[in-house]
């Protein structure tokens, strides 16, 4: 038996938690048995919002109409209020409609956001209060507003650039916005130059009107800045494929358009004028060109499509090639282009064009790293004929980009140099760990693999070709290492000759009892008198008369001989 007794005060909770998202209650007691102490914390959670937007842009004379769309997952704990922030730019009343389980409420307001007893916090911070908290659950907070613009000129060719607001969400987690631009007939408005570094094509597209432009960005942009166009050609997508041979570029260009009131006018690269054909409509057609190679399309209220084919000579010098396409000029808008490379086996792109967003990712595919492309779901929405089927071992490349194509300048090399670079780069490390020994310290290895790193940070697809296309050097400085580890020279040892006649040097060393042979202090061979020296050496003994230490037994136990071999007896001539 043991008894339970309440201890006050409660134990404080830790340090570095939000207690604003918890219901704090303890329950404290000491065991009197062991005196052990036991808390117990009944609480939820911190609240969790998600919020995704999306933005609808809808262009007319005079106004544009802004409809936002809030995506919001409520967990863990109910949403009594939503704050906002609304730009000072946004003239109009904003509708405010909640939309949960396919049913709309309307009646919401903006409200200044404020603190009891003082003045509001910020101007542009507005909120939104429910009268019934949002229970955790997908909700929709749909707001919709105009914003009034006036044209600065006559209906007929022209442009205006409008700055259109965009409501930002501040509860919660922000993943993301999307937006789409539409005009009616006769205007034709797209996304400036200025924004093109927020905003980026959405990957997956809709199934609206072919001149609807949809766009993602993963940071909330609170002014978007637009341009709207009347009574001009309007490219809605553009694709080109370039083939790329030794000396030639091929060019396959295609584009759905509309030209109501103007031709649509495409400027053409130097010299593709001798191998341009054309089809309108996927018939062939005679292009007409002016004296500046630019092509002209007459104009038609409906949707057209026009493919050209070209080819160009190569403008490369050295790693660095000059790309220039066919583009429309100046007064065409241009809403989305892919452009696709498409390489020999034999040769490699070194690095993606900065001017391009690429639609591709590296990934590994079982064997090694490799492209994994999207041209699936992105140029099945402009149109593939079929025609531009890629070889199978060919190396292609698919990028986007808003607006009409740039020129650009793409590093590639061929397969040959881009080996013999990688492999002796890999053989000379290799070779330079093996022969400085303070190649082979910890610091030696921390500062290779920073260095490593922070060269395949900077420039990640060159790096990875040249790590692929190292395996030849690493192989050939394996291939050292392991001679080097296993084989054994083997030099071959000079002994004396098995007969006594042999031309040994006995000194008068030997005659001391000391070993009859002399090896060098090296011990890679044995130091050998000549015959002329044995014969002198013979002869001195003889004189001496018979000497106990000089017998067959001795000379034997110095050479190779042992006792009780038979010995052969000196010639004649020797004696």
């Amino acid at each position: 038996m043991f008894g339970l007794s309440p201890l006050d005060p409660p134990l404080p909770m830790p340090e570095g938690i939000d207690r604003s998202g918890f219901k704090q209650l303890f329950a404290c007691y000491r065991i009197d048995s062991v005196s052990a102490v036991f808390a117990g914390r009944v609480a939820s959670h911190p609240q969790r919002v998600v919020a995704e937007g999306e933005a609808a842009f809808s262009v007319g004379d005079g106004r544009v109409r802004i409809q936002q769309r809030f995506h919001l997952e409520v967990e863990n704990r109910p949403l009594e209020k939503f704050v906002v922030q609304v730009p000072s730019e946004l003239s109009g009343n904003v509708q405010v409609d909640l939309i949960s389980d396919g049913k709309t409420t309307s009646g919401f307001v903006l409200q200044d956001e404020s603190i009891v007893g003082t003045t509001p916090v910020d101007a542009m911070r507005k909120m939104i209060v429910f009268p019934v908290p949002l229970q955790p659950d997908h909700y929709v907070l749909q707001l919709r507003y105009e914003q009034p613009w006036t044209t600065s000129v006559e209906r007929g060719p022209g442009q205006q650039r409008l700055v259109v607001p965009l409501i930002i969400p501040l509860t919660g987690e922000f993943s993301g916005s999307r937006l789409s631009i539409a005009a009616k007939e006769g205007l034709s408005a797209g996304l400036a130059d200025s924004m093109r570094r927020v905003w980026r094509p959405a990957t997956a597209r809709s199934s609206g009107a072919s001149d609807t432009q949809d766009l993602q960005a993963i940071q909330p942009s609170p002014l978007v800045v637009i341009e709207v166009r009347w009574a001009a050609p309007v490219v809605h997508r553009l694709r080109i494929d370039s083939w790329f041979r030794s000396n030639t570029r091929i060019d396959c260009w295609l584009c759905k358009f509309t030209s109501a009131r103007e031709p649509l006018r495409i400027q053409l690269p130097l010299r593709a004028r001798e191998t341009l054909h054309a089809r309108l409509d996927a018939k062939p057609w005679r292009a007409m060109l002016t004296d500046k190679d630019v092509l002209e399309v007459p104009e038609a209220r409906d949707q057209r499509t026009l493919e050209l084919f070209y080819e160009v000579p190569l403008d490369s010098s050295g790693l660095m090639t000059l790309v220039n396409p066919a583009r429309p000029t100046d007064e065409v808008w241009v809403g989305e282009t892919y452009w696709r490379f498409v390489f020999p086996e034999t040769r490699h792109l070194l690095w993606p064009p900065g001017e391009l967003q690429r639609e591709y990712r590296w990934q590994w595919t079982g064997r090694g790293w490799g492209r994994v492309s999207r041209e699936i779901e992105t140029l099945n929405s402009i149109g593939d004929r079929g025609e531009n089927h890629v070889p199978d071992g060919a190396h292609r490349y698919l990028f986007s980009t808003l607006g009409p194509p740039p020129e650009l300048r793409i590093g590639t090399i061929e397969r040959t140099w881009l080996v013999v670079t990688g492999s002796g780069i890999a053989f000379a490390l290799g070779a330079a760990f093996f022969k400085l020994p303070w190649l082979r310290r910890r610091e030696a290895y921390l500062a290779a693999a920073l260095i490593l790193a922070t060269i395949g940070f900077l420039f990640p697809e060159p790096s990875l070709l040249l790590l692929q296309s190292a395996s030849l050097g690493l192989l050939a400085i394996l291939l050292v290492w392991a001679l080097k580890r296993s084989l054994v020279f083997y030099r071959p040892f000079l002994g004396p000759s098995a007969g006594l006649g042999s031309s040994i040097s006995v000194s008068s060393n030997g005659l001391k009892g000391s070993s009859i042979y002399r090896h060098s202090s090296n011990r890679s061979r044995t130091t050998l008198g000549s015959s002329r020296a044995a014969m002198a050496s013979a002869g001195h003994v003889g004189a001496m008369g018979p000497t106990p230490a000089v017998t067959a037994e001795a000379v034997s136990k110095g050479s190779s001989h042992r006792p009780g071999d038979s010995v052969e007896k000196p010639t004649a001539r020797e004696a």
